[in-house]
């Protein structure tokens, strides 16, 4: 697409060809709402529709008549999460005559020598086997949709420690924002020859600002499905109490990776990895890094110290 006007014509016309359906050689697959594209970047910068299979570098999101600044919302909670350390991929705000839209770069992408690559991912549907019109916990397909414990289960079953901690984050923020489509579809696992981790945050965007978007999460918290129940005072969300769970959060992350340190020494000391293999050896095994076993006692201390600062 040479020109705005023409990427403007694509956007005006995705409500009736959901994801260009029709148009000879396209073919592409997004979850979620109708008017996602899935679009290539080339080296200036221009939009393109990716063709023949070729993979898409990045998720165009164009702004929608029901939700006025959905664009700008999205952008900025994106952009707030990445200031509060939460992964998020990169993204940047366009206009195409008189659309405008999100771009989002794909992090289920890679550059390998000039060529994109496709790296596998499943969101957490795809992961507890729920089908996804089951997508939120309460639906009406009669199959129950994913809890935030079992989220929290199969993250803690299948990746590291800090994957956990890096979970709560992002559902934290969810609650902060009032993003209420935060379903088990918007979560992501990137999986890899070498094992899975949590995948950066995407959509989130705060519903509270539009009338017309239920203020429901769309995960219930300790039985409650609102925002504005999950409030402190003298019970266990108080400061002190905070700082007691950051250090159990603290010290519990420290022991499972000891334990699995601990674990992948025994498989390398008998000279075969878990796959019945001969692991590599050398700096490239860690990858020019030495490996460091987490203190729990260090944990504490910080614990205590985060404890100190929120009585000041």
């Amino acid at each position: 697409m040479g020109k705005p006007e023409d990427l403007e014509r694509v956007i005006e016309e995705l409500p009736n060809k959901p994801f260009l359906v029709g148009e000879e050689g396209i073919s592409m697959s997004l979850a979620g709402a109708q008017t996602k594209l899935a679009v290539a970047v080339d080296d200036t910068g221009r939009v393109c529709i990716p063709m023949n299979g070729s993979p898409s570098t990045h998720i165009l999101k164009p702004d929608s008549p029901r939700l006025l600044g959905g664009v700008q919302n999205e952008a900025f909670c994106l952009t707030l999460a990445r200031r509060m350390k939460i992964p998020t991929p990169n993204i940047t705000t366009g206009q195409a005559g008189n659309r405008t839209y999100l771009l989002m770069q794909r992090y289920d992408r890679t550059d390998a020598g000039g060529r994109w690559r496709r790296l596998h991912q499943e969101d957490y549907c795809q992961a507890l086997g729920t089908p996804p019109s089951s997508k939120y916990e309460s639906n009406q397909t009669g199959i129950r949709g994913p809890t935030l414990q079992n989220m929290f289960e199969v993250t803690r079953r299948h990746m590291p420690p800090t994957d956990i901690v890096r979970l709560l984050d992002m559902v934290v923020l969810n609650v902060l924002t009032c993003n209420t489509d935060a379903h088990a579809k918007n979560y992501s696992i990137m999986i890899r020859g070498n094992g899975a981790s949590l995948a950066p945050m995407y959509d989130v965007m705060c519903g509270v600002v539009w009338k017309n978007v239920t203020k429901n999460l769309a995960q219930t918290i300790a039985g409650k499905s609102r925002g504005d129940d999950l409030k402190g005072g003298t019970g266990s969300s108080s400061p002190a109490s905070a700082a007691s769970i950051l250090s159990r959060l603290l010290t519990a992350s420290a022991r499972w990776q000891n334990r699995s340190l601990q674990k992948q020494g025994r498989r390398i000391r008998g000279g075969r990895d878990a796959s019945g293999r001969t692991p590599d050896s050398g700096p490239n095994a860690t990858g020019g890094r030495t490996t460091r076993s987490c203190n729990p006692r260090t944990t504490a201390r910080l614990g205590r110290r985060f404890d100190r600062r929120s009585h000041r």
